[in-house]
């Protein structure tokens, strides 16, 4: 029951910024609800670029360093965020040092420590439109199908 309520929190909180936000801002704030739903420390959102095949910084949350990353690109099969856009999945890391799939140099130029990771591919009508990730999740977070579906929402 409790996890319903959550889910009708998110709801309505997602709403009322769509409601009353540009784009920028909107992104902004959908950003910082999944980071604080997750209970993770930082977090990005990419917006996908299918002409070139390629994920743009265009939020991040974390350590203030890690603003300098906005509008840089990578290719959208690069990293655990790439992994998410490839399988159109939830792609959960407990530990990203651990992971191959980890693209450490972007980690280490943000300045931050990261440990686990959670991507989750954005579509819109059925085409992806990025991808949000966010990084050392409070233990226990995404251990649930009813919390990765929150986070789906």
């Amino acid at each position: 029951m409790q996890t319903y309520h959550r889910a009708i929190e998110v709801v309505q909180r997602a709403n009322q910024l769509a409601a009353n936000a540009g784009l920028g801002e909107l992104l902004q704030h959908a950003l910082d609800l999944f980071v604080e739903v997750a209970g993770a420390t930082a977090g990005t959102l990419y917006l996908f670029d299918s002409e070139h095949d390629e994920l743009i910084f265009s939020v991040v949350r974390g350590d203030p360093n890690s603003q300098r990353l906005i509008g840089q690109r990578i290719a959208a099969t690069r990293g655990v965020a790439g992994a998410a856009v490839r399988t159109g999945a939830p792609v959960f890391v407990a530990d990203v040092r651990a992971d191959p799939r980890w693209d450490s140099s972007f980690g280490e130029l943000a300045g931050s420590v990261l440990q686990s990771a959670y991507c989750l591919p954005l579509s819109y009508t059925g085409r992806l439109i990025g991808v949000v990730q966010v990084f050392n999740l409070t233990a226990g977070s995404v251990d649930e199908a009813e919390e990765l579906a929150l986070l789906q929402l």
